[in-house]
């Protein structure tokens, strides 16, 4: 990572001392899980049920001459609350980002499968809040 961009890093994230090789933690007294990881991604998935939602970092890799392949890399299950609040910061974040840095722009093809999911998601979601047939609920 170039100093500029651990300086935006900071910037953005509101952090004090920038974590580098040597540093366990960008915020300090804030201890890791030995066994935490620093994980690139630049493709998601996520799923959701009624108690959390589900999300799927990965990362789309060079396998060869025109060959390409999706690698999984990260899951992190939230509860609905944490995803609120994600959405929450990460709305700040690319506030700050894209007033120093330029707009990011999602191609429309991107966001016509986001709004092929969010169909998908809601189905889902109705369809598991639904009584089943029988269990002695009224409808």
């Amino acid at each position: 990572m170039s100093d500029q961009s651990r300086s935006v890093s900071r910037i953005i994230m509101g952090g004090g001392a920038a974590s580098g090789p040597g540093q366990r933690s960008m915020q300090p007294g804030q201890p890791r899980d030995p066994n935490f990881q620093d994980v690139y991604s630049n493709q998601i998935r996520m799923s959701v049920n009624p108690t959390d939602i589900n999300i799927i970092f990965s990362a789309l890799i060079d396998r060869g001459p025109g060959v390409f392949a999706i690698e999984d890399r990260a899951s992190i299950r939230i509860a609905p609350m944490v995803a609120k609040i994600l959405l929450l910061h990460l709305q700040m974040v690319m506030e700050c980002y894209e007033q120093v840095l330029g707009e990011v722009k999602v191609p429309p093809q991107i966001l016509q499968l986001l709004e092929s999911h969010r169909q998908s998601m809601l189905k889902g979601l109705q369809d598991a809040m639904a009584p089943v047939a029988g269990d002695g609920h009224a409808e």
